[in-house]
């Protein structure tokens, strides 16, 4: 037994099988070498000889089935053996023997043909793959020859957009290629600058014939190209013929009064900047146009060419446009912000006008368009660089940059089921926070909320008191949330983290505290104050921070009338002045903080402070350069006898009237019609049935020259005069009685007229064409313009009745003739209707053009004349 034993514990393990599947591949300065795996290997022996078949020495050992060997020389030929290791069994025989022929450390080849090329604020690059590369360095540098620095890693592409350049600055490059080996030497340099920026401060500007337009200069920049067209944003063919090298250009439209589109861009050696910001403007036909409008006390001149909506050339009168206000806010800066709803065309815009701006001044930018996504709003809150809009309308806020203008969009826009945004008609905000006041409740999101998002919390129930509620103001060191409501008549004040159905902490109501539809409300922090803005009544009343109850007011500030409407009030954020927004003066008021009582404005932005209130009539002396207006007088609060206003030809905006001057015989001029030879102007009243003549140079107040008035006189609501200076006749319009009378224009007292027309149905307008012979007749009545052709003798014939578009609008119409462009021009509501006449004086029923204006927009024209 124990022989036995001895015999099974001396045999023999057996050697692992050797090794098979023996490859070896060259690289940069390595062989490498792979195998199939032994299954009873534990280890591996590499083995390498110089002669095929050995001897060999061993190079490497390793448990993998992979080794290199980097003991090696350039160019030389190499033989490997593999065998297999077992630490009882021993080694395998050698497996299959392969050779191979080592590369040594190679470095590859420099790139070659690196090309680059430049554009917006970046270069391309390119070039041809370099021998034994594996991965490619791009260097940029900014003067030829270095220094260079990398850009990014290593790639193994053979192109490169080098991206987030300065604008035209040449920029220098190499690459080089790399390997195992290391790295090639630099590729040739190759060079490009990129683009200019685009084009700043480019302004155009409309003049006779031709649009005159400039930019700054553009550093880089070695030409310029403009491009035109009369579609916004698109479709732009280029204007100049040849590459521009100074900053300025004058472009020839096809038309005058069309409105054109403009882009500008800079040129260098890479090319084309991006284009400038789009500027527009009309080329003029040297004619104006000017038309009054009774709804928003303006006169407005115009390009007659004009062929679509756009603002007028110029604008006298009531040019705040606060008479549809809703809203107002303040900036930092002082800037007041503005929310309103047009009466007519019902579009919602914001205008902001400058800090410290006083008088009847129109506002320095305007937001409004459908991109702005404003409908209705009732509320404008400005907080650092943010505005924040309520639109009552579509239930949704609306946020944008302070220097938003135009057709801007919204940066962020709350709306949506979820938001439970109902109403909103006023709007706080506090650091992160934003509240809103809805119809019956309060809704609170985060500041930068956006989309259909749910509030972080809302306060809503009958416990609220939140019925009619109309502003909402925080109080931050406090940690209070003010409301003003209206049913009743009451401020409520909340713990600002308040939600839920829960009572206010505290009320101040009833009669001693003297509010009455408080519409708006503002704290005073630092002098611990609140002040409301009242609906009715026009006061002010300021309370003690910790006011409670049937607080009386510390103190009232009659801001409006009995009959104002306070909407709206802030607090200059330097000066803490006390600014009011009241739609039905309209104007916005400056007050000192501390004002009380009676105390008069320290400056205030109004219309009712325009220099004519009812303009009528419109007639110039193209002579002396003058523009008379019929001024009915009596304007909201301020009553001033009728009288005729006469402005300088350029006038504008605030300009004060160069004179003014009335006639107790003429209470409420309306017609007008000059007479350039006799330097008389020819003023009708419907009040008092006359025709007065006054000399051009009258001022103050004045005696007419003549009257035509009484019985024999046939005037009868006299609404609108022409002159026939040639043949030394006035053709008068009245209304009321449905006639166009005929007199001398040196007709004197109660005269019967030379001839008569009859049987019109209210005719508001009337002109005479010099050329054709032709007077031409408005009748409101029948919405037409009838044409009649005077004869030597003075007869007048029927030729022509000219219909009217249906929806031309009453009360009246005013029209007016160029007899040089042969054209007829008819105020009609909102809108100028123009007609055209063949030479012989036939006017085509369609219209040739309309003429309106896009902000403000026209509402109620009932003057109408030009300027030849």
């Amino acid at each position: 037994m124990a022989s036995l034993f001895l015999v099974a514990c001396t045999e023999k393990t057996p050697p692992p099988p050797a090794p098979t599947g023996l490859t070896a591949t060259a690289a940069p300065g390595k062989i490498a070498l792979s195998w199939e795996q032994v299954a009873t290997a534990t280890g591996y022996s590499v083995k390498r000889g110089v002669t095929k078949g050995g001897p060999y020495k061993t190079v490497a050992g390793t448990m993998a089935t992979q080794a290199e060997d980097h003991g090696i020389a350039s160019g030389e030929t190499y033989y490997y053996v593999v065998v297999a290791v077992h630490p009882v069994g021993g080694e395998s025989a050698n497996s299959d023997e392969v050779s191979i022929t080592a590369m040594g450390d190679a470095k590859p080849a420099a790139p070659t043909n690196l090309t680059a090329k430049g554009g917006t604020k970046q270069v391309s690059l390119s070039w041809d793959p370099a021998d034994r590369a594996t991965a490619y360095q791009v260097f940029r540098g900014l003067d030829s020859g270095g220094p260079y620095d990398p850009i990014g890693e290593p790639i193994a592409a053979t192109k490169l957009d080098d991206t987030e350049l300065e604008d035209a600055t040449e920029y220098f490059y190499v690459v080089q290629a790399e390997n195992d080996a290391g790295e090639s030497a630099n590729s040739e340099e190759a060079s490009a600058v990129t683009t200019p920026p685009a084009p700043l401060g480019v302004t155009a500007e409309g003049k006779v014939g031709r649009v005159e337009l400039s930019w700054d200069v553009v550093p880089g920049a070695s030409s310029y190209r403009v491009f035109r067209s009369t579609t916004p944003g698109a479709d732009y063919q280029e204007a100049n013929t040849k590459p521009l090298s100074e900053t300025t250009f004058t472009d020839y439209p096809a038309a005058d009064g069309q409105l054109v589109f403009y882009v500008v861009r800079a040129v260098n050696d890479a090319g084309d900047s991006p284009d400038s910001q789009e500027v527009s403007a009309r080329s003029l036909s040297g004619r104006e146009l000017l038309v009054s409008d009774s709804a928003t006390s303006t006169v407005s001149v115009f390009d007659p060419a004009q062929q679509d909506a756009g603002p007028p050339l110029r604008q006298l009168g009531g040019v705040t446009g606060l008479q549809s206000a809703a809203a107002l806010g303040v900036s930092a800066a002082g800037d007041l912000f503005v929310a309103s709803v047009d009466r007519t065309t019902q579009e919602s815009s914001v205008v902001v006008f400058a800090a410290g701006s006083q008088g009847d001044t129109p506002p320095s930018r305007r937001l409004a368009g459908p991109e702005t996504k404003l409908a209705g709003p009732a509320a404008v809150v400005v907080d650092g660089s943010e505005l924040f809009v309520a639109n009552e309308a579509d239930d949704s806020v609306a946020v944008y940059a302070t220097s938003a203008s135009g057709n801007a969009e919204p940066m962020r826009h709350l709306q949506g089921e979820t938001t439970r945004l109902v109403g909103p008609r006023a709007i706080a905000v506090d650091g992160e926070e934003l509240f809103v006041l809805n119809a019956s409740s309060i809704t609170v999101y985060a500041r930068g909320a956006a989309g259909e998002v749910a509030p972080v919390r809302v306060v809503e129930g009958s416990a609220t008191a939140l019925v009619n509620p109309r502003a909402i103001a925080v109080d931050a060191a406090a940690d209070e949330l003010w409301v003003a409501v209206q049913e009743p008549d009451a401020l409520l004040v909340f713990q600002a983290s308040a939600e839920g159905d829960l009572a206010p902490t505290r009320v101040i109501s009833g009669l001693a505290t003297q509010l009455s539809s408080p519409t708006g409300l503002v704290i005073d922090g630092a002098h611990d104050e609140v002040l409301v803005a009242n609906g009715t009544g026009g006061a002010v009343t300021v309370f003690e921070r910790n006011a409670n109850r049937n607080s009386p007011p510390k103190r009232i500030l009659n801001a409006g009338g009995a009959t104002s409407s306070l909407r709206g009030i802030v607090l200059e954020p330097t000066s803490g002045e006390v600014i009011v927004l009241d739609p039905g003066a309209p104007a916005i008021g400056v007050w000192p903080r501390d004002a009380e009582g009676g105390a008069a404005p320290t400056r205030e932005i109004s219309d009712a402070l325009r220099t004519f209130h009812a303009p009528r009539g419109l007639a110039v002396d193209a002579i002396a350069g003058a523009l008379f207006i019929a001024d009915e007088g009596s304007f909201s609060t301020v009553t001033e006898p009728g009288a005729i206003a006469v402005f300088e030809r350029d006038a504008q905006g605030t300009e004060v009237k160069s004179r003014r001057f009335s006639s107790s015989a003429v209470s409420a001029p309306r017609g007008l019609a000059l007479h350039a030879g006799r330097r008389e102007l020819f003023v009708t009243d419907p009040t008092a049935d006359l025709v007065a003549a006054f000399p051009l140079a009258a001022s103050d107040a004045v005696t007419p020259l003549r009257q035509i008035t009484g019985a024999s006189s046939g005037l009868y609501g006299p609404v609108a005069v022409a002159v026939d200076a040639v043949d030394g006749e006035l053709f008068v319009a009245n209304e009321t009685g449905g006639t166009v009378t005929v007199h001398a224009v040196t007709g004197d007292g109660d005269v019967a007229p030379l001839r008569r027309l009859t049987d019109l149905s209210r005719p508001t307008g009337v002109a005479f064409d010099e050329v054709t012979k032709q007077l031409l007749v408005a009748s409101a009545g029948t919405r037409s313009v009838t044409v009649y052709r005077r004869s030597e003798a003075g007869a007048l014939t029927l030729e022509q009745t000219l219909p009217l578009p249906a929806d031309a609008a009453s009360p009246g119409l005013a029209i007016a003739v160029d007899p040089d462009y042969r054209e007829l021009f008819v105020a009609s509501g909102g809108i100028v209707l123009v007609f055209g006449r063949d030479q012989a004086g036939t006017y085509g029923e369609s219209l040739i053009r309309t003429l309106s204006a896009s902000a403000p927009a026209l509402q109620s024209l009932i003057g109408i004349t030009l300027w030849r």
